[in-house]
């Protein structure tokens, strides 16, 4: 697409000197047809002073206001303030153009945006979009994803903008006239024809965005504040010099609160020594302090989709007793993490060198060894991973993860009776056990006839028949209970897959 160097003709680019410093001198002044001004007596269009929104994080570089990658924040920098006509909180002391009455009982509105210098890290230009609420959403531009996410280091500048959409849909209308527009398209930029102008006056002017596409039209292409304002007072000044004072449209660009901290988003392509180059320049020296600028950066959002909180025994204080050789004795856990993340419970021995995965919320320490344990909680979002060996440090996510800094203590005590390990001792051999899923081995001394495993919540996880060879490999992590039917006799032993 052209810039402007290359297609605003020399008188009005003189024109626009006049114009352009008339609206800077004043800061808040613009020619103004429909608030009881016109282009001999401009009225006044203010459009006020922006605060920096309360909650706007400060975590960027050097201490600077941040905006996260994800667009997670964005809501941070919504506006405060009065609502106009299209539902654009305004700040208090803007001075808005006033509704007047055109033809045929049409209306103008008064209307507020505010418009965001965007400029892409690593990219060579920058490139203006508009919300209504003062919003911005770095990872979704557009609400439509055509545009991509920015990345880290990108910088968002935001400026308010109030304006009448009525007042340029009515303009529009009047250049889309065949009789008006047949005199401007002389004007228009090669390939720009009165038809695409009346295409464009169909569908209306509903936001900055769409006015950015009128000036490119006209053969402005605006990629920062003053492009536009240069864009806007070159379109002026051609209606002006063909006759149509009356089609000089109310616009302001508001200030900031806290100037010292914003900085100058002023691209400036125009070739050095240029007239068009010298007006920019005004431009942007006026108004280097007026636009709130924002870096994208890149948060860790794990501590607010993850919280491990603090495990407990459901109805015990204090360590928990249990006893090795009770296979109905069940106990439950809970914990105070409030997020919908997956959570496990992580069995551990007192050094945390052994640790087990329990992904229910009760437990049967059936077959433990007599110990002092730990149970932690883990709370995750992804897949689940348990490195053999490392014991708590083997324990993470593909995503996510948070390891609860408390933990509830087990004693795992003998409580008497018969155990597993005495029970058909020597009978019943497993190899290899612990197991990692490579398959196990089974010898007895006895004919098989039918065999199970359980979890140690008693519930069946596989049944087999005499086969002196098992696969392991889906079964998960944790301690198990292995029984077998024989001609002898019931037998069992105790399985561990790490």
């Amino acid at each position: 697409m052209q810039t402007i160097h290359q297609l605003v003709p020399k008188a009005l680019l003189i024109g626009s000197i006049f114009l352009l410093c008339n609206l800077i001198g004043t800061q808040a002044q613009s020619v103004c047809g429909i608030q009881d001004g016109s282009s001999a007596e401009p009225g006044i269009v203010q459009a006020g002073t922006v605060i920096v929104p309360e909650t706007a994080p400060t975590d960027g570089p050097d201490g600077g206001y941040s905006v996260v990658v994800d667009g997670s924040d964005y809501q941070l920098y919504e506006q405060p303030g009065e609502q106009a006509d299209n539902n654009g909180p305004y700040p208090e002391d803007a001075i808005l153009p006033e509704p007047a009455e055109l033809l045929e009982g049409q209306f103008t509105s008064v209307d507020y945006e505010y418009v965001f210098t965007i400029c892409p890290a690593g990219a060579d230009s920058c490139f203006l979009r508009s919300t209504e609420s003062g919003a911005i959403n770095p990872a979704n531009l557009d609400d439509d994803g055509t545009i991509d996410e920015l990345p880290v280091g990108s910088t968002i500048c935001v400026t308010g903008f109030t304006y009448s959409l009525g007042q340029f849909n009515y303009i529009l209308e009047l250049i889309a006239n065949p009789i008006i527009c047949g005199l401007l398209e002389p004007e228009f930029p090669e390939g720009i024809t009165c038809d695409q102008i009346a295409e464009l006056a169909v569908s209306g002017i509903k936001s900055v965005n769409d006015l950015l596409v009128l000036t490119s039209y006209f053969g402005y292409t605006a990629n920062s504040v003053p492009e536009a304002l240069y864009a806007l007072g070159a379109i002026e000044n051609l209606m002006i010099e063909n006759g149509f004072p009356e089609l000089t449209p109310c616009y302001a660009v508001a200030g900031w609160s806290d100037s010292a901290l914003s900085t100058s988003a002023i691209i400036n392509n125009a070739p050095a020594g240029s007239l068009e180059s010298e007006i920019l320049q005004m431009i942007a020296d006026e108004w280097a302090g007026n636009a709130f600028c924002m870096t994208v950066i890149e948060v860790d959002m794990c501590p607010f989709l993850v919280a491990a909180g603090e495990p407990s025994a459901t109805d015990v204080e204090g360590p928990v007793l249990v006893c090795s050789n009770d296979l109905s004795s069940l106990v439950d856990f809970e914990n105070s993490g409030e997020t919908d993340s997956e959570y496990a419970y992580i069995v551990a021995s007192a050094d945390g060198n052994t640790v087990y995965a329990n992904f229910s919320e009760s437990y049967n320490f059936f077959g433990y060894p007599e110990d002092t344990l730990r149970v932690y909680g883990f709370s995750y979002t992804g897949e689940f991973s348990l490195s053999g060996g490392a014991g708590l440090e083997g324990i993470s996510a593909s995503e996510c993860a948070e390891l609860s800094e408390t933990y509830v203590e087990v004693v795992v005590q003998d409580c008497g009776g018969v155990g597993l390990e005495t029970l058909g001792a020597g009978a019943l051999q497993i190899s290899p056990n612990p197991n990692n899923g490579q398959g196990l081995s089974i010898e007895v001394d006895a004919g098989v006839i039918a065999g199970s495993i359980l979890d140690l919540q008693g519930r069946l996880v596989l049944s087999f028949g005499a086969e002196p060879f098992l696969d392991t490999a889906e079964l998960n992590s944790g301690f198990y209970l292995l029984l077998l039917d024989t001609d002898r006799g019931k037998m069992q032993s105790k399985l561990i897959i790490q």
